[in-house]
């Protein structure tokens, strides 16, 4: 064995290799992970990088509909500016001072900023500060208008709430507050600009309130099935780069993270190693102890890789027994001291079952990322070769392959 103390970037951690539990916790999906638990009275997500994607993923696929909802409120407030002038000939002016120089003019700054890239994460507020500026100038045309023109524009004030949520996606908090700040404002202007008797106040006020709890409602089922959504389909993409059997990452997805590390060091020159381990002995586990302690042996096993990576490595099960770990800015002896120690905790692994007199034993083939030109696939070539060259001199080796020389590093004792 090779006694060379293990470098600091291969730290092991305390755990028990027993515990598949261990492994389970480390490989649960998101309709199991806690991150993506929420909280159901506020509608987060208890992870603050989990609740950070959703936003971001939320704001681009309502973006859309907020910019036509802000066309679309611009276009009333044009409209019933013309009506103004009939409904309300003594008083047009003033009511033309609000809608086109506040209610307007906002709407107009929303509409471009969600055309500005850095406004993106904070686009729902503007949205909301803009039906706030609106609602308030439609409450403050209710005081202004004639007594003939008032009922009008509380019916529209009725309607834009619920409307505006529903249609604008703005999120649960997002409409608490702005339904708060309407309802204050439409109250201390029915006290300061016209006094409104007692009874009709208290109805025009139950009547608000009614439309900002449908609008809140509607909010809310809205925002619930948006995050629901987004739960299911992080479980959906997590399931397709995941094997199955022993929730490593499969195949599919080494294809992709082999490419970028490739690219990666290609671009910047930033080393890496990818170690190709295959079981030995696996199929005599399966003859003579059937598949289902097969399966187990390859979860146990599949528990011992993950619980001994850094955060940094990436282990895939590529099919069968065999296994590949990409370890980023490692270079092939670092690597070749991580399998020898790795191997020693596997050997000391057993089933139920299982006859202890025969550990657990693998072989392991190393290659480094060379040459500035080599492509994903040469590379794992050399390392299926080093692999083969273990498997061909007993197994339970650690063979290094290294611009083009295949060099045996470790031999089970």
């Amino acid at each position: 064995m090779n006694d060379q103390p293990e470098p600091e970037e291969f730290h092991e951690r305390d755990s028990d290799l027993m515990l598949p539990v261990e492994w389970e916790d480390r490989h649960e999906g998101p309709l199991e992970d806690p991150r993506y638990r929420m909280r159901r009275k506020s509608l987060q997500f208890y992870d603050d990088d989990v609740e950070k994607r959703f936003l971001e993923g939320y704001g681009r696929s309502t973006l859309r509909f907020r910019r036509i909802g802000v066309v679309i409120g611009i276009a009333a407030f044009a409209i019933f500016g013309l009506i103004d002038l009939v409904n309300s000939p003594d008083a047009w002016r003033v009511l033309w001072a609000v809608r086109f120089f506040l209610a307007v003019p906002i709407l107009l700054l929303v509409l471009l900023a969600s055309y500005w890239e850095k406004a993106e994460p904070y686009l729902g507020y503007l949205v909301s500060g803009g039906l706030i500026v609106s609602s308030l100038a439609l409450v403050t045309l209710i005081h202004l208008s004639t007594r003939a023109a008032m009922p009008q524009h509380f019916e529209a004030l009725l309607v834009l709430l619920p409307s505006a949520f529903a249609f604008l996606r703005l999120r649960v908090l997002e409409t608490t507050v702005t339904s708060a700040i309407v309802i204050i404002g439409f109250m201390v202007e029915s006290l300061l600009l016209r006094p409104l008797p007692p009874v009709q106040l208290a109805y025009m006020f139950g009547l608000l309130l009614a439309a900002s709890v449908v609008g809140i409602g509607l909010a809310f089922m809205m925002e619930s099935q948006a995050r629901n959504a987004f739960v299911l389909n992080a479980g959906l993409a997590e399931a397709s780069i995941r094997d199955p059997l022993t929730g490593l990452y499969n195949r599919r997805w080494l294809d992709v993270i082999l490419a970028q590390l490739t690219s990666a060091f290609q671009r910047y020159g930033f080393p890496f190693s990818l170690i190709l381990i295959d079981l030995d002995g696996f199929k005599a586990v399966n003859d003579t102890m059937g598949y289902t302690q097969g399966d187990s042996l390859l979860r146990l096993f599949s528990a011992a890789l993950t619980a001994r990576l850094r955060k940094a490595d990436i282990i895939f099960r590529y099919g069968g027994d065999e296994f590949v770990i990409l370890a980023p800015a490692t270079q092939g002896p670092a690597a070749t001291v991580f399998i020898d120690r790795l191997r020693d905790h596997i050997q000391s692994l057993s089933l139920r079952e299982y006859d202890p007199s025969k550990p657990i034993s693998f072989s392991a083939g190393v290659a480094v990322v060379d040459k500035i030109d080599e492509s994903a696939l040469g590379l794992f070539q050399r390392a299926n070769r080093a692999l083969r060259a273990a498997k061909e001199a007993g197994g339970g080796l650690t063979v290094l392959e290294e611009a083009g020389k295949v060099e045996p590093e470790t031999q089970e004792a």
